[in-house]
C-alpha cells in the first residue's frame, strides 16, 4: 500500500480555545508561510512537497446571533466555500502538515457551534499534476440555529445527513474547475462497500468489506470529487499521511498500523474511518 509522506511529518497539538490564534501558529509551525492580503484576514498559504499551493484565508468575526466566530475560506481568490468554528472555550486538537490539517473538537463528532474544520493539498499522480493550485476543504458552517455539516469528521462519503437541516460541508479546486460542495458529487473519501449504488438520502446501512476476522483493510485515503457537484466522482490523489480503515472505529482512538501510530479522525460510521499518521515516538509535539 502506497501512503505519500511528508518530509517532516504531522504534529498534533491540543489546546482550550483561542481557536484563531492557535490554528495560525499551528499551521506557521508544520511550515505555512504567512502572506500579504486583504485587510481584516489572515492569509497563509501552503506548498506541498510537489510543488502545488493553495491559500487560506483566516479571520475572527463578530456575527451577532451566533458570537464571535473564527472564519475559514480556502482557494486564492477566496473562492472556496466560508465554515465557522464559534470561539468557545472547548478541548480542540489539530493534525496538521506542511500542506495539510484537520482540527476539531476532541471526542466530539458534530454539536451545535461547529466543531470542526479541515483541508489541504492531496498527493497528485505525477501523470496528472495540475496546472496552478489544487486543494479540498470541508468544515463546520452556519444553518441557523445549527452549524454542524457533513465532513470527514462525520463520515468518508459524502451522505446528505437530514437534507435541509445539515449542510453537505465540502468543497475543492483542481484545474480552475470547482466544485462546490452541496450535493452527492462534493469530495470523498473511497472505501470498499458493497457492490450496488449508495442511496444518499437513506440511512440504511450499507455491508462493509472486511478481512475474515473482522480486521479491517487498509487503503490509501483516496479523494476524489466531480467537476461540479453533481457530476460522478473522478478520483484527484490521496492526502498524505493518512489511511481508511474499512470498518468503523471509535472517534479519536489510536492503533498502530506499520510500526506507525495512527489517530482515527471519522466517529464511528458504517462507511470506515479515516485514520491521520502521528508524530513518532520522540518527535510527539503536543501542546495544552
Amino acid at each position: 500500500m502506497y501512503i505519500p509522506h511528508t518530509p517532516n511529518g504531522p504534529k498534533i497539538y491540543t489546546f482550550n480555545g483561542g481557536i484563531f490564534e492557535n490554528v495560525r501558529d499551528t499551521l506557521k509551525a508544520v511550515g505555512w508561510e504567512q502572506v500579504a492580503g486583504d485587510e481584516p484576514y489572515t492569509w497563509l498559504k501552503a506548498t506541498s512537497p510537489q510543488g502545488i499551493w493553495t491559500k487560506l484565508r483566516m479571520r475572527q468575526v463578530n456575527l451577532g446571533y451566533y458570537g464571535l466566530n473564527t472564519e475559514f475560506t480556502f482557494g486564492n481568490a477566496s473562492q472556496g466555500a466560508t465554515y465557522y468554528v464559534r470561539e468557545l472555550t472547548g478541548n480542540f486538537q489539530i493534525v496538521a502538515n506542511c500542506c495539510q490539517f484537520f482540527m476539531s473538537t476532541v471526542g466530539v463528532e458534530a454539536d451545535l457551534k461547529g466543531s470542526t474544520i479541515s483541508g489541504g493539498i492531496p498527493f497528485i499522480p505525477p501523470s496528472s499534476l495540475p496546472y496552478g493550485e489544487c486543494w479540498w476543504s470541508t468544515g463546520d458552517g452556519i444553518l441557523s440555529p445549527f452549524y454542524a455539516s457533513s465532513t470527514f469528521r462525520q463520515a468518508l462519503l459524502n451522505k446528505v445527513f437530514q437534507a435541509g437541516t445539515y449542510l453537505v460541508g465540502r468543497d475543492a479546486f483542481f484545474n480552475g474547475v470547482y466544485c462546490g460542495g452541496y450535493d452527492t458529487g462534493s469530495p470523498r473519501l473511497e472505501t470498499f462497500v458493497c457492490a450496488g449504488g449508495i442511496d444518499y438520502t437513506s440511512f440504511d446501512q450499507l455491508a462493509n468489506i472486511n478481512y475474515l476476522d473482522d480486521s479491517p483493510i487498509y487503503l490509501p485515503a483516496l479523494i476524489s470529487w466531480g467537476d461540479t457537484s453533481v457530476e460522478q466522482h473522478k478520483v484527484r490523489g490521496l492526502l498524505w499521511d493518512a489511511m481508511v480503515g474499512t470498518i468503523p472505529a471509535v472517534l479519536d482512538s489510536q492503533i498502530m498500523y506499520d510500526t506507525q501510530n495512527w489517530i482515527n479522525f471519522t466517529h464511528e460510521y458504517y462507511y470506515g474511518s479515516l485514520y491521520l499518521l502521528l508524530p513518532s515516538i520522540g518527535f510527539s509535539n503536543y501542546s495544552y
